[in-house]
């Protein structure tokens, strides 16, 4: 198995979005009563599609899906249409090894920022990206603690970087399948469906 970055070339449409929450709900046979207990596996999914594609860029991508061989291999992709919103400054760092969960605590910000992240922002660790789920100030000292979602489930090391301005998400075909259909006019369209892998 190898992990490919994925070819800069924007698509069309694109849906990136965390879903197949494994949250388990409970409900009384007696009445009303809904109990719910939040349980790990929530994950990146992604839909991308290029309606016009022609020349380099079709064989470029054509060529890459075909090096992915279905589900052996995975890639890296950013969410090509986001636009982070805070003002994300400085050189962020991981603030303490150990860190898994929904928290993550950062340093080496600029100091007494409010509004540094904002809700929706994206930060990557590594080949992880997540959301932030809450605005973000930072401290006198350049600290702040992110609310993230989906959880960290591999601990990133004391002192690694934090990056706010391409974060990627590892991904892996949903079935190993995509879409490629060209017109007689040699316009070509290429779609797929993929998922994050939460522990890698």
């Amino acid at each position: 198995m190898t992990t490919y970055a994925f070819p800069n070339i924007q698509p069309s449409n694109l849906s990136f979005w965390i879903g197949e929450s494994n949250a388990a709900v409970f409900r009384s046979p007696f009445g009303d009563y809904v109990q719910t207990a939040d349980r790990e596996g929530e994950r990146w999914l992604v839909r991308a599609a290029w309606s016009i594609l022609q020349g380099d860029d079709r064989a470029d991508l054509l060529a890459f899906m075909h090096k992915l061989n279905g589900m052996q291999h995975r890639f890296t992709m950013q969410d090509f249409g986001h636009v982070q919103r805070g003002s994300l400054g400085g050189s962020p760092l991981v603030n303490g090894g150990s860190q898994t969960g929904k928290t993550l605590n950062i340093d080496n910000c600029p100091n007494n920022i409010t509004d540094w992240a904002k809700a929706g922002d994206r930060i990557g660790l590594g080949n992880k990206m997540y959301s932030v789920d809450s605005d973000v100030d930072t401290n006198g000292s350049g600290q702040a603690v992110l609310s993230l979602s989906p959880r960290i489930y591999v601990a990133p090391a004391t002192d690694s970087s934090v990056d706010v301005i391409t974060p990627v998400e590892i991904l892996v075909l949903s079935d190993g399948t995509f879409t490629f259909n060209t017109t007689k006019n040699m316009v070509s369209t290429l779609s797929f469906a993929a998922m994050g892998i939460p522990n890698e």
